[in-house]
């Protein structure tokens, strides 16, 4: 059994032989080869005549893709949750400069990342950062106009196209 699971097993057990009910737990479980694996464990204990548990029987199977399942659906009511949230607080404001900020914010929220900006092109292919959010821990860069030779008509296509 994997080690940080021991508590709720153990409480669980106790739990359904205080009540004399069914016991029900998920928990990990860590094989041979250290991998980690979730289980669902049932049972039920059988009392003697004193009302004292003498054993329990049950069964255990294996539910690593039913958790998996579980998680990915997590992220995904997650992720709806997030961009209706940051669609609701777009929608709020109808100031320009507003809206493109709540978006980078929202976005660096939902992407878990450092920074996000929008990047305004001018003639020449170089351009300015117009709009940034940024984790406290990074220095801003608002406003950068940048000039990279390596940003010319070929590599531009593939974001006239976005």
């Amino acid at each position: 059994m994997h080690p940080e699971d021991n508590s709720l097993v153990n409480q669980g057990l106790q739990q359904a032989l205080q009540t004399k009910g069914a016991y029900h737990c998920e928990f990990r479980v860590v094989w041979e080869d250290s991998s980690i694996h979730w289980v669902e464990g049932r049972g039920h204990a059988f009392y003697n005549e004193a009302g004292q548990p003498v054993r329990m029987a049950g069964t255990i199977m294996a539910i690593d893709e039913r958790k998996q399942a579980q998680r990915e659906l997590q992220q995904q009511f997650e992720q709806q949750r997030l961009v209706m949230g940051m669609t609701q607080r777009i929608r709020q404001s109808l100031n320009l400069q507003d809206i493109l900020q709540t978006t980078v914010d929202e976005v660096r929220q939902f992407l878990t990342c450092d920074r996000v900006t929008i990047f305004k092109f001018s003639l020449g292919w170089g351009g300015t950062v117009v709009v940034e959010s940024v984790a406290p821990e990074w220095m801003a860069i608002l406003p950068l106009q940048i000039y990279d030779p390596c940003i010319g008509e070929e590599n531009v296509e593939p974001f006239k196209r976005a």
